[in-house]
């Protein structure tokens, strides 16, 4: 049966796996994302303050940031966002970003966190899982790929099993259909026969 072959028993402890490890990347996504996003107001206003100065692909990485900041910076491959912290922090100390009290608190605080934090530690995690991601995902393919070809040859021995079944049957019943009618002409010969000796003449009985 398709459920006890070790093929689709394996494939399926690996979707499980993969399953796991999705839910873990998820977890970590939004981790980042938790992290980084308190962080929104005070992006605008320095995009507000910098619009005139930098590039417009330094303000465009300022929008990623706010709109989805854990892709952002899973899709960085140096330290683009620690440079963009510190210049932050860097504005804010000069007092070029207009700040309460509290929040000035709260913000560098955050900024202090995120430079000192573990952002890079998940950022490693996160690439680990992707690649074991990977592996599965090929192995999943070639496990799929695997058990479609044994089901197919277990569905084409079958056809021919049928097939070899039913050739079987064509010819019981082709025999039997040449049987009854070597019965049915000595059947006519005879009464043929025995009518003409009654009559005193031959009879001749048309054809069944």
């Amino acid at each position: 049966r398709l459920t006890q072959s070790d093929t689709f028993l394996g494939l399926k402890e690996t979707k499980k796996e993969f399953k796991k490890l999705k839910n873990s990347e998820n977890r970590i996504t939004a981790e980042i994302h938790e992290q980084i996003s308190p962080l929104k107001r005070t992006l605008r206003k320095f995009k507000r303050q910098v619009q005139d100065t930098e590039s417009k692909e330094f303000l465009q990485r300022i929008d990623q940031y706010i709109d989805d900041p854990a892709s952002v910076f899973l899709s960085e491959s140096g330290e683009e966002l620690k440079t963009m912290l510190i210049s932050i922090k860097e504005t804010i100390e000069a007092e070029n970003i207009v700040l309460g009290s509290k929040e000035h608190e709260k913000v560098c605080s955050r900024i202090d966190s995120l430079l000192d934090g573990n952002l890079d530690d998940l950022k490693e995690k996160y690439a680990r899982i992707r690649a074991n991601e990977k592996t599965l995902k090929d192995k999943i393919n070639s496990s799929t790929i695997s058990e479609e070809i044994r089901r197919s040859k277990e569905e084409l021995a079958n056809v021919e099993s049928r097939t070899a079944n039913s050739k079987i049957e064509l010819k019981t019943i082709l025999e039997r259909k040449s049987s009854t009618k070597k019965q049915i002409s000595k059947l006519k010969d005879d009464l043929t026969e025995k009518l003409s000796q009654f009559e005193g003449k031959r009879i001749e009985i048309g054809g069944v």
